[in-house]
């Protein structure tokens, strides 16, 4: 499952952010592997692009379950405002799933 992050502002600096996903409904090491990372801009760059592999169990389960995604600016002005989360959400494909 890929994700983009946007900054605003001064790009003319680098700047760092760190991530890392929480569960919610979803379980980390069943349903998605669990990200922790540094995701860098260079100066100029105000997109930067990062992905959380999600697990096919084959497990017939709710239809959807949601993670948390925690962004926290590591250093400087950068564009990078202060810390952030986001919930995704995934889907199941497994046959006969059941309703949340």
């Amino acid at each position: 499952m890929g994700f983009t992050l946007r900054r605003a502002g001064n790009a003319t600096v680098p700047a760092t952010v760190h991530i890392w996903t929480t569960p919610a409904y979803a379980e980390s090491g069943f349903d998605y592997v669990p990200l922790d990372m540094n995701l860098a801009f260079a100066p100029g760059q105000v997109e930067a692009t990062f992905s959380v592999t999600i697990l096919d169990d084959g497990v017939a389960e709710p239809l959807e379950k949601t993670f948390r995604i925690d962004l926290d600016p590591h250093d400087g002005p950068g564009g990078i405002s202060g810390w952030a989360r986001a919930d995704a959400t995934i889907v199941d494909d497994d046959p006969a799933s059941a309703t949340p």
